[in-house]
């Protein structure tokens, strides 16, 4: 027998067999949805429903028209007429109908959402009144249950009035009495920290909507909430988790963690020297937490790793990652695709896709840190987070400034922790001061233990009943009241030494010594070789280097973890093992040999040369070049240096390894990055002297020409740029036998060329391109060339010939095997070249049209929208006298802008920016615009952007003239004459026209 499926209480759905049912015409599904609730209509009735418009013959024409296209929809008889004046559902098929399910069989998970959610018919008033009736009742049904059955559930079924609780406030989110019972239920389970926050939304909501307080009774709940909570607090610590004499300072967490369960934000930092127990005491009050109130995501900072952007921030992602998935949370596919030219985790993207340099030139960290806190943000509305970071002082600056910028969002749902050594940085040092000052962080400075809590640390640790003064006092002196040292010697003598008042000489260094002579040989080994790696060994590395079945090394494991030291964590199916503590590894590493660990270190790197090439990420670059660096092997550590910066620069210039942003000027990274390439190349032609053939020096040197050419043409530094890359193409052996690498150095010469419009030195190294190209049948890289040929003859005024070779590259893009990323913002720039090509013919209707298509093109594929797309439409708007819009446009692309260092159209629209400010008497942001305008434009060297800019110049000194005469050094007529001499050569520039320069 048939089963039809109707699905009315969502989006509503027909299924037959479980194959879904499209209707031509929204009338005919309309009839079978009145047929699904209501069983049996009388004609008369549905006629006048769907066709009260209409007159009667008309009506019943189109009622049994409607009956046909049923009919006909499912190829079956699913309406009949029992009798000639009615119509009901065929008894032969058998029904699924939530709405049945709801309202008969009293299902409330039947319920999904509003009747026919997104339903609607044209012309059906009739239909549209019976509709809106039939939700509101089913609607307050709906509720009613819900409240029942918030009402009747027993306090000790949590989760199942919780998920009933949150069903009825998405529908009617005022209602006080389900909000009282929620609260009494988190009483009487003593959540106190989840009614006590329960409140405070209610209370922010009545606030915002309706500018009153929550009733008399709720708030008289509140108040008992708070008290037997703050009478839980006073309560001794649990033993379990009382961490020995740090019983003050675990209160002082539980306290900040219980103000953060309540809605408050905050961040603590907690400080002391090494060993005196920050990461102890910080693991003691992590274990104490409930997961269930939040979720803890945990990154430990290391000393390798400093040099390296967002590295603990990219493992807090993956925990996160992890999270989302295990959890089905909901994320936003616009803070994704802002995070994945950094982070391609949630998506699983390659992170080296290659962006087409002459559209997007650099993307900069600041657009992936906004992602990032706008993620952060959106989760913790479902689910509170609690981030810790171990070892601050270890972390790289782009980190440490997105961990104070997380403080200073000052999230309710968000507590941030963070250990570190008294000894600072002069970056931590200015960050954790600054937040500690402004109230934005609470400071937690751990001292070493005194006398009587070392005792009692021993006492409890080792089960002595007590410690005589002379014992405690030795103990003492040997220790410091260090709790790392006092952990050793407590695992090193027993209860019976103790009591006897026996305790051997026991400094540091002798109590390691005797703890790993404690172990089998086979241990030992095993662990020298986990003190290799400054974060963790997975097992299948372990296994690789020590050439050990995984049995056998769960066996020495067990053994490591018994003397205590190594721990074993599991995440991404992978088995990670690390020391317990940053000094016991660094001493047993300190303890190699020489040639051992020359050896062992170049065996780590095999190791990790072997892993398959969908593992070699920028992390795999970094631990290789760790590893060789190690075992002084320093052609290796060169040949990787080189090819991580390489995989750097094809996703985002200005994100280097070895770069720290500044926060004073955007142009001071460059600086930086050259001398690291510099020291790259005196190192390779060092290399190359001193051990000739060691190393391919050809193709080193073409690689490290390569980066540092591209770096300064994109920056607008051209005098160190363009004699690089020309050296490169002419000299370099390497490339000759390498056409794609050949093609991407010729590119560089190119967008020289389209920055400064040089438009034959263009055509020079296009035509050589396409004949590589054709000559080795590189397709995608024809599709390339033919779309800079395109902007070639917009730029020189040969529009057919533009379109054709625009028509091509697309055609092209299209049938090649492009990564989606790369292909998106190619097509999407073959849109914005036929966006400028209908411009330059003041087809300026057209153009508009093609720019939009270009940013519905990166908007549609969750790729950032290139700013230079942005200052285009609003050119052509500009010129279509749609000036609002294009005022839009213009402030759209300065956002852009402010998350890259981008120069292609940075002027143009930075100086259209400062006329739009200037016009809204926004005098101070204006001036800063200019000057923007005025160094970009400088850098870039393009004729038709200083031009443009001398035009931005001459309205401000014409309009505004007492606030800009004295920041525009030259006059109004000057800069009339400029702009003039500028953009007059150049095809198809229309301001020129426009501002009546023409000529002048």
């Amino acid at each position: 027998m048939p089963v039809l499926t109707f699905r009315l209480l969502q989006t509503p759905q027909v299924l037959l067999d479980g194959i879904p049912v499209t209707f031509p015409f929204k009338k005919a599904e309309a009839l079978l949805y009145c047929l699904a609730i209501k069983k049996c209509v009388s004609r008369e009735e549905a006629a006048a429903l769907l066709w009260a418009d209409c007159d009667e013959t008309a009506a019943k024409k189109n009622l049994r028209h409607s009956l046909y296209i049923i009919r006909k929809s499912f190829g079956a008889d699913v309406l009949i007429s029992p009798q000639k004046s009615l119509i009901s559902l065929n008894p032969d098929f058998t029904y699924e109908n939530d709405y049945d399910a709801f309202r008969e069989q009293k299902e409330l998970s039947a319920y999904q959402g509003e009747l026919l959610r997104g339903f609607s018919v044209k012309n059906g008033e009739a239909f549209e009144s019976w509709l809106s009736i039939e939700r509101a009742a089913l609607r307050e049904e709906y509720l009613h249950r819900l409240s029942q059955a918030i009402q009747e559930t027993s306090a000790e079924h949590l989760a199942e009035i919780e998920t009933l609780f949150h069903k009825y406030i998405a529908e009617e989110p005022f209602d006080e009495p389900v909000y009282l019972r929620m609260m009494q239920v988190y009483q009487k389970n003593g959540l106190f920290h989840k009614g006590i926050k329960l409140y405070q939304e209610l209370s922010r909501l009545l606030n915002a909507e309706l500018q009153i307080s929550p009733g008399k009774e709720l708030s008289a709940l509140h108040r008992s909430l708070l008290h037997s909570w703050n009478q839980a607090a006073s309560q001794p610590v649990s033993e379990e988790f009382l961490a020995d004499s740090r019983e003050a300072e675990l209160r002082f967490l539980q306290e900040h963690y219980r103000r953060f369960l309540t809605g408050t934000p905050g961040a603590i930092l907690i400080s002391g020297g090494s060993g005196v127990g920050k990461t102890w005491l910080l693991n003691r009050f992590l274990d104490s937490l409930d997961d269930g109130f939040s979720l803890t995501l945990h990154a430990v900072c290391f000393p390798k790793e400093e040099a390296f952007s967002f590295q603990p921030w990219n493992l807090i992602l993956r925990q996160l990652d992890r999270a989302v998935t295990e959890r089905n949370l909901t994320v936003p596919e616009k803070y994704i695709s802002a995070m994945n030219p950094v982070f391609p985790l949630f998506q699983n993207q390659d992170p080296a896709f290659g962006l087409p340099a002459d559209i997007s030139v650099s993307y900069s960290y600041r657009a992936a840190c906004n992602g990032i806190l706008k993620l952060f943000s959106w989760i913790s509305k479902e689910l509170p987070l609690v981030l810790v970071f171990d070892n601050l002082h270890h972390m790289d600056p782009q980190s440490l400034e997105l961990f104070s910028l997380m403080i200073r969002e000052k999230n309710p749902n968000i507590l941030l922790i963070g250990t570190h050594l008294d000894t600072l940085s002069p970056d931590l040092r200015a960050a954790a001061g600054s937040l500690v000052r402004e109230g934005l962080a609470d400071r937690l400075a751990l001292a070493p233990f005194s006398l009587a809590e070392t005792a009692r640390f021993v006492c409890k640790k080792t089960g002595a009943a007590s410690l005589s003064p002379s014992l405690a006092d030795r103990i003492y002196q040997e220790t410091a009241g260090n709790a790392f040292f006092l952990e050793l010697l407590t695992r090193h003598v027993t209860k019976d030494d103790l009591e006897q008042g026996v305790l051997p000489p026991l400094p540091f260094q002798d109590a390691l010594t005797g703890r790993l002579a404690d172990l089998t040989p086979q241990a030992r080994q095993l662990l020298d070789v986990i003190s290799l790696f400054p974060d963790y060994a997975s097992l299948e590395m372990l296994e690789s280097i020590l050439n050990k079945d995984n049995l056998e090394l769960l066996y020495l494991l067990d053994e490591l973890k018994e003397h205590g030291f190594t721990s074993e964590t599991t995440q991404d199916a992978e088995i990670r093992i690390s020391f317990r503590t940053d000094t016991a590894r660094a001493f047993v590493h300190e303890q190699l040999s020489p040639t051992k660990l020359r050896i062992l270190h170049s065996r780590a790197a095999a190791a990790y040369e072997e892993l398959p090439a969908e593992l070699h990420t920028y992390r795999w670059h970094q631990n290789l070049i760790y590893h060789y660096g190690m075992c002084q092997n320093e052609p290796k550590v060169l040949q990787y240096q080189i090819l991580q910066l390489e995989q750097s620069s094809a996703v985002h210039l200005e994100l280097y390894p070895i770069l720290p942003r500044s926060s004073d000027s955007a142009w001071e990274a460059p600086g930086k990055l050259t001398e690291y390439l510099e020291k790259l190349a005196k190192k390779l032609y060092r290399l190359n002297e001193s051990q000739p053939g060691v190393i391919d020096y050809s193709e080193a040197e073409a690689r490290l020409l390569y980066l540092t050419g591209k770096y300064h043409i994109a920056r607008g530094n051209y005098a160190e740029g363009v004699p690089v890359m020309e050296k490169l193409l002419a000299e370099n052996q390497y490339i000759k036998g390498q056409p794609q690498f050949h093609i991407l150095c010729l590119r560089q010469m190119t967008f020289y060329g389209i920055q400064t419009w040089k438009t034959d030195l263009m055509r020079e190294h296009i035509e050589k391109g396409i004949a590589l190209c054709k000559e080795y049948g590189l397709t995608t890289d024809l599709a390339v060339e033919y779309r800079l040929s395109g902007l070639l003859c917009s730029m020189e005024g040969d529009y057919p010939k533009a379109q054709n070779f625009l028509e091509e590259a697309i055609r092209l893009f299209q049938s090649a095997q492009l990564k989606a990323h790369s292909f998106t913002l190619n097509l999407a720039a073959c849109y914005s070249y036929f966006g400028e090509l209908e411009r330059r013919q003041r087809h300026f209707s057209a153009s508009v049209d093609f720019c939009q298509k270009a940013i519905d093109t990166c908007i549609s594929r969750n790729c950032a929208v290139n700013a230079t797309f942005y200052v285009n439409e609003a050119r052509s708007l500009l010129a279509d006298g749609r000036k609002d819009l294009a005022a839009e446009r213009i402030m759209a692309a300065n956002r852009a802008y402010d998350d890259t260092l981008t120069l292609m159209g940075r002027s143009i629209a930075r100086g259209s920016g400062a006329v739009l400010c200037a016009q809204r008497n926004e005098f101070a942001q204006a001036a800063k615009y200019l000057a923007d305008a005025c160094e970009c434009a400088e850098r870039l060297g393009s004729p038709q952007e200083t031009g443009l800019l001398y035009l931005v110049k001459y309205l401000l000194l014409t309009w505004y003239p007492g606030q800009f005469s004295g920041l525009i050094p030259e006059t109004a007529g000057a800069c009339k004459e400029k702009a003039g001499a500028c953009l007059a050569p150049l095809p198809g520039v229309w301001e020129l026209e426009l501002m009546d320069l023409e000529g002048d």
